[in-house]
C-alpha cells in the first residue's frame, strides 16, 4: 500500500463521482510517471469528509496489485518528484505501521542531531 498526498478532492455529494474522480487522478499520475502497466486494486480517502472548500484534501490510500508494483511506483515517484520540484504538491510514500512511523521519526531526529 502507498499513500498519496496532495491529490485534489472533488467536493461533490455523489460518492460515485468522487470515487471516479479519484481513480482518474491516480491514473493520470501513474501515466505521468510512465507507469501505465501498474494496476490499482483499491483507492480510498483517509479521514472524515468535510464540506469546506478551503481544507487540504485528505490523503489517498492506494492498494496496488503486487509488492513489485508498489516498489516501482515509490522509486519512480521519488525520482520524478526530485527532478520536478514544485510538482503541484503531490507526493507518494509507503504506508507504515504506527511502530514503523515512530521508529522512523526517532531515526530522523538522530540524523538531524548528528548533522
Amino acid at each position: 500500500m502507498s499513500i498519496i498526498h496532495g491529490v485534489a478532492e472533488l467536493m461533490d455529494q455523489n460518492t460515485d463521482n468522487r470515487i471516479k474522480e479519484d481513480n482518474d487522478q491516480i491514473e493520470a499520475l501513474l501515466h505521468k510517471l510512465d507507469l501505465d502497466r501498474v494496476s490499482v486494486n483499491k483507492a480510498i480517502r483517509l479521514g472524515k469528509r468535510l464540506d469546506y472548500s478551503d481544507v487540504k484534501p485528505w490523503p489517498l490510500k492506494v492498494t496496488l496489485a503486487s509488492e513489485e508494483q508498489k516498489v516501482e511506483v515509490l522509486r519512480k515517484a521519488n525520482n520524478y518528484l526530485r527532478k520536478k520540484e514544485g510538482e503541484s504538491g503531490v507526493f507518494i510514500h509507503q504506508d507504515l505501521t504506527p511502530n514503523q512511523r515512530m521508529r522512523r521519526q526517532e531515526l530522523v531526529k538522530e540524523l538531524n542531531r548528528r548533522q
